[in-house]
């Protein structure tokens, strides 16, 4: 009796390996699927920008770096408060 429940709980335990091994494998082939489903939305994302700025050009001189705009923005502030400062 007591082999008997000996070869259950072995064959038991390798029932458990092989369904976390097979959990495993199913896993990945998620993480790669939502993975390629999240670079094609980055793309279409990065399509419709890049759309932006082919029909408005002028908007892309003033996007050369993220802190151009702010730069621009207070280059001008500068500029009008040491016009206003001058007698």
């Amino acid at each position: 009796m007591q082999l008997v429940a000996t070869l259950a709980v072995a064959v038991s335990v390798l029932v458990l390996a092989y369904q976390g091994r097979e959990l495993a494998k199913h896993t990945r082939v998620a993480n790669e699927v939502a993975g390629v489903e999240t670079h094609r939305k980055l793309m279409r994302h990065w399509k419709s920008i890049t759309d932006v700025f082919i029909e408005h050009p002028e908007l892309r001189a003033q996007s050369r770096s993220p802190w151009a705009g702010l730069l621009l923005a207070r280059r001008r502030q500068a500029a009008v408060a040491s016009s206003q400062s001058r007698p």
